[in-house]
């Protein structure tokens, strides 16, 4: 649409054309030819805010993510919807590198579960019947018991 707009002011300049020809042919409205004519570019009206988020980037090493840029330009006192800079880190093509994994040595469950020639039962049918799977011995009042 902007490449057409242009085409036609061209041609109204160099041609001495009449606009409502020109619109005819590029089939445009005369409202929508005033209205992108009229509409300032919006890289310009944001040239301050896409120079502070390329500096804030390079000045961390491109370590900082969207919410970060955000805070940080906040912190500078330029206050920015996060959407914005979310869409202008996207445009200048802008992302935070990720950092490599942590190593984590859990393999799962790693050799031999041992036999159980105790035969003991270490199933758990109800809630609290069982503090204790295995029993212990000791004298209580001169007598051994069991608990």
């Amino acid at each position: 649409m902007d490449y057409a707009i242009q085409e036609t002011r061209g041609k109204m300049i160099n041609e001495q054309h009449h606009l409502t020809t020109l619109l005819k042919v590029v089939r445009m409205s005369r409202s929508t030819y005033y209205y992108e004519i009229k509409k300032t570019d919006v890289d310009d009206k944001n040239k301050d805010l896409f120079e502070s988020i390329q500096k804030t980037s390079e000045l961390h090493k491109q370590n900082y993510g969207v919410r970060r840029v955000d805070h940080e330009l906040i912190n500078h006192g330029l206050k920015v919807n996060h959407k914005k800079v979310q869409r202008v880190m996207k445009k200048l093509g802008i992302s935070a590198r990720k950092h490599p994994q942590k190593y984590h040595s859990y393999q799962g469950h790693v050799g031999a579960v041992a036999d159980n020639h105790l035969k003991r039962d270490f199933c758990v049918t109800t809630s609290a019947k069982r503090h204790l799977l295995s029993r212990k011995f000791g004298p209580l009042n001169g007598v051994w018991h069991s608990w």
